[in-house]
Order: C-alpha cells, then structure tokens, then sequence
C-alpha cells in the first residue's frame, strides 16, 4: 500500500514535468570512417542504428537511448600473430546521451543544430575471413568494452508533419582493453559516422 501510494504521489509532482515531454524515434545510417587503432587500415564501411529520446526536461535539454551497427572488413596485425589475413570487424554500440537542440536560442530556425553527448557498452568480435567460410576468431570474437560518442547535427521538420529528416557527424571511442591483453598494436579504437535519418515526434 505504502509503495502504491509513493508512486502514486510521484507520478502527481512529476505530472507537470511528463505533460512537456516530447519523445522521438527514428532510424539512420550511413557513412563509416575508421580513424585510429587497428581498424585504421580497415576500409571505410557503413554503419546503421537507432535512436529514442526525450526533450522538455529543461527547455534545451533532453535524454536519449541509442544503438547501432557498424562493420569493417581489412587486414588486422597483432605482434603475437604476425597475421595480415582479412577480417569481418563488428562493432555494437550502445549509449545513453544527453541531447540539446537550441530550440530555446532558435526557435523559429528552419534547420535547427542540436549535440549530443553519450557513453555506453560496446559489443564487438573478430571475425576471420577464409576461402570457404568466415570463422570465429576465440581469442578476439564476443567482448564487451565501453564506447563513448560525440555528434553534432541538424535537423528539418518536415512541415506541419510530425517528421523530421537529420544529418549528423558523429564519433565513437572505444576503450578496447582486450586488444592491449592479446598483444594489439593499439589499445583503443575510434570511428566517425556521417549519418542520415528520420525521427517521428510524439508526446
């Protein structure tokens, strides 16, 4: 009872709060730049995700969940191996940011820039290509490390629909500490993404 009544009382202060929020949703993808670390000699590649947020917490900010996919083909070289095979590298990274559009500073702009800040697990393996069939790489395949991302963009609502198309940059670092334990020639792993998306918006 005591609990239904806390939750209760909760849900009444924060009312205010929860009536202002605007959410968004959307897809994107595109363009995949590999920066620093053993995947700088990889290919470029392309990457896609998703993201959620929220806005109305404060008049220019607001809380966001995204996740993504990333793949990079190349040669991967460690000093225990000596191996310049070709490799399926995949990344999967998850964040939570913090989000700020400028609408308070621009609200009547017809393209309005907006950053984001975020951290989060990354998931990411090695994968091995061959003649026959792509293998598993046990000692590099199926870790998890920390990924943290920066990106700044602009976005355009479409009309008096409640869309949105985007276009951010965005970079990812990735504190890869199962290199450094197998012997990598680098410990971390950075990228960059310029992506293209869409967002719905609803309360």
């Amino acid at each position: 009872m005591r609990k239904t009544c806390g939750i209760l009382l909760f849900l009444a202060a924060t009312a205010p709060v929860w009536a202002n929020l605007v959410f968004a949703v959307g897809p994107g993808g595109g363009l995949t730049l590999p920066v620093s670390g053993n995947i700088e000699r990889f290919q470029p590649s392309w990457g896609a995700g998703i993201d959620a947020r929220a806005t109305g917490f404060e008049p220019i900010l607001g809380l966001g969940l995204s996740a993504g996919y990333t793949r990079f083909v190349g040669p991967y070289r460690d000093s225990v191996r000596a191996d310049s095979s070709s490799y399926n590298y995949r990344y999967v990274p998850i964040a939570v940011y913090l989000f700020t559009d400028f609408s308070g500073v621009l609200p009547n702009a017809p393209v309005l820039p907006y950053l984001k800040l975020g951290a989060g697990p990354c998931y990411w393996d090695l994968r091995k290509n061959t003649a026959f069939l792509t293998t598993l790489d046990s000692a590099m395949s199926h870790q998890w490390d920390y990924d943290f991302t920066v990106s700044v963009g602009a976005e355009k609502h479409l009309g008096h629909l409640p869309l949105a198309v985007y276009l951010d940059l965005t970079a990812n670092y990735i504190t890869s500490s199962h290199f450094e334990r197998y012997g990598a020639l680098d410990q971390d792993e950075s990228y960059a993404q310029v992506s293209l998306g869409l967002r719905y918006f609803f309360r």
